[in-house]
């Protein structure tokens, strides 16, 4: 009996260790670009046109000319509204200065990057597709923006 007893109190201890009831908590850091390049991106992501009712307005500043190639600085302004907590660029609310463009990523935007690296449910790093059956949390998602 006594030996019984110990065998099923054994395989209980080890078997709880196998178990776990909660989810690990994912602690994603977000990071938001400066206002500056979010400006920027709302020209390359929403178009305007009349059909729409979007107006585009553009007021150039001055041009660079290097070797017969130019490359003008313009006031651009959006026609699409102030959002709710929508911080202003160091030129004005909903204007842009534009010169020569920029590229902009976007932290956490859930692009699938296929020979990244993946978090496993147990919160190792895995570095395959294949590895990541599970559903496992891609840290380098990311969006770019020309």
């Amino acid at each position: 009996m006594k030996r019984i007893s110990l065998f099923l109190l054994l395989s209980l201890l080890l078997g709880a260790t196998v178990l776990y009831s909660q989810n690990p908590e994912t602690n994603l850091r977000v990071v938001s670009v400066s206002p500056n390049a979010a400006s920027l991106g709302t020209f390359g992501m929403i178009p305007t046109s009349n059909y729409v009712g979007q107006a585009s307005l553009s007021i150039p500043v001055y041009e660079i000319d290097l070797d017969g190639k130019k490359f003008p600085i313009t006031l651009s302004y959006h026609t699409d509204g102030t959002r709710v907590a929508q911080e202003a660029t160091w030129v004005g609310l909903g204007w842009t200065l534009q010169a020569g463009g920029c590229v902009i990523s976007v932290f956490g935007s859930n692009a699938k990057i296929y020979s990244a690296n993946y978090y496993d449910i147990k919160g190792r790093v895995v570095k395959t597709v294949r590895s990541n059956l599970l559903g496992g949390y891609d840290i380098t998602s990311t969006t770019y923006t020309f």
